[in-house]
């Protein structure tokens, strides 16, 4: 009598289960600033000066999802110099601001979220 062949549903279904969960494990991950995101950026400088290698706290936003602004100014309404760099990102920019403390490099920034 000739074997029946075994059915391959079990192991179709536990493939796009552990999918979900990676899926719904990213989005997580990602928001809590574990996965970098790196886009050229108009960065606003603090107005005392930004040294290579220092701190400083920002505020991201991409209100229209295509252009984001990182602003280092010491206030929403102070005035500073504005240059576009490469700016990596540590979490998620979206259209509400979110805290950023930002490390400059020479030629670029890297941004982790306050809260890390």
């Amino acid at each position: 009598m000739a074997e029946k062949p075994k059915s391959n549903i079990g192991c179709g279904v536990a493939i796009v289960l552990v999918l979900v969960m990676i899926i719904g494990g990213y989005d997580d991950i990602d928001k809590s600033g574990w996965i970098p995101h790196s886009r050229k950026v108009q960065v606003k400088f603090p107005n005392h000066g930004w040294e290579v290698g220092e701190y400083v706290s920002c505020a991201a936003i991409s209100a229209d999802g295509t252009r984001t602004e990182l602003d280092c100014g010491e206030g929403f309404l102070s005035t500073g110099t504005v240059r576009e760099l490469d700016v990596k990102f540590w979490g998620v920019v979206g259209k509400d601001p979110v805290i950023f403390k930002c490390q400059r490099a020479q030629d670029a920034i890297t941004c982790h979220l306050a809260d890390k």
